[in-house]
């Protein structure tokens, strides 16, 4: 900043000798002059006004410190996009493993369904031997009706054996076979 100052400050003087046109050209060649020897006097200080007094060397100051800025910025987002790349991967190992674990949920599940398609049918086959057995069982039944309770006294098989042979009309001594009385 302060060489900025400086070089709105010698523009000024020289636009100020510039003006003085009808004043004496010795006393502006005089000017100039004491102005180089002192300019001269120091090679800092000469270095300084040369470079104040040069306007690329001032845009060439600024356009390097954006240059430095904007390196600065490609570092920040190159190391930002790292990050972010980084964070994909690792976002993408978790869908893997997700996808990974959801097909073998879908396999086991079409195995259940398999399998229990199976346990139904197995199931409806079971039903239908129970279903049989019960009647097979049951055919060589014989079911008695209005038997007052308690007139078995104490042997039931006794008396159903007296009870057929009575109502049927069955010899005294034929025997019935039977198997279970309840």
């Amino acid at each position: 900043m302060p060489n900025i100052m400086k070089m709105i400050k010698m523009e000024s003087v020289r636009g100020s000798r510039m003006g003085k046109r009808d004043g004496n050209k010795k006393t502006m060649n005089k000017e100039l002059t004491q102005e180089r020897k002192t300019a001269g006097s120091s090679p800092t200080h000469h270095h300084l006004d040369e470079s104040n007094a040069n306007p690329l060397s001032t845009d060439a100051t600024g356009l390097a410190q954006i240059l430095g800025e904007l390196r600065d910025f490609r570092k920040d987002m190159k190391q930002q996009l790292d990050d972010i790349k980084s964070e994909l991967v690792s976002i993408h190992k978790k869908i893997k493993e997700t996808e990974d674990r959801v097909d073998a949920v879908e396999e086991r599940a079409q195995n259940m369904e398999r399998i229990l398609s199976k346990m139904a049918e197995l199931i409806s086959q079971q039903q239908e031997k129970l279903l049989d057995q019960e009647g097979r069982s049951q055919r060589e039944n014989i079911r008695i009706y209005n038997v007052p309770e308690g007139a078995e006294g104490l042997s039931m098989r006794d008396f159903v054996d007296k009870l057929l042979k009575d109502t049927l009309e069955i010899a005294p001594n034929m025997e019935l076979d039977i198997e279970r009385v309840h």
